[in-house]
């Protein structure tokens, strides 16, 4: 977790040898049963917010090169742009569902409002129509 931590904060990317990885992480245990030796961690960020960070675990020590390293920040826009999408369709979802609740409620309560107005109103045209209209 402090990996993630450490990455987002300097939102740029970061690689850390199994050394090092052993000191910051918690998982050091597991990545060194599984026998990873490097891991490459890319803060996915969208619109100036970290969403995430990418990791990538190696078994053998890499030496990327500058098209490796573009490739791999590349891939974290997307996925940053891919998760912030999925937040806006998710949040348009819920709020659409809350205004048509409201509309709902709306028409509920104009219903109820025009059958209290024609309740009354019969009420009063009630007697009057029974007893007999005046003709004019």
């Amino acid at each position: 977790m402090l990996c993630h931590l450490r990455v987002s904060k300097k939102t740029r990317n970061a690689a850390i040898s199994s050394h090092e990885h052993r000191r910051a992480c918690w998982r050091a245990v597991l990545l060194w049963v599984e026998g990873l030796c490097v891991c490459y961690s890319v803060p996915l960020i969208a619109k100036g917010q970290v969403k995430g960070v990418l990791e990538l675990y190696h078994r053998s020590s890499l030496n990327p090169d500058d098209e490796w390293q573009s490739f791999l920040d590349a891939m974290a826009v997307q996925a940053a742009i891919a998760i912030d999408h999925a937040e806006l369709v998710d949040r348009l979802r819920r709020l659409n569902i809350e205004l048509m609740l409201a509309y709902d409620t709306t028409l509920e309560g104009w219903a109820r409002a025009l059958e209290l107005m024609c309740g009354m109103r019969c009420a009063l045209i009630g007697p009057i129509i029974r007893r007999g209209r005046p003709r004019p």
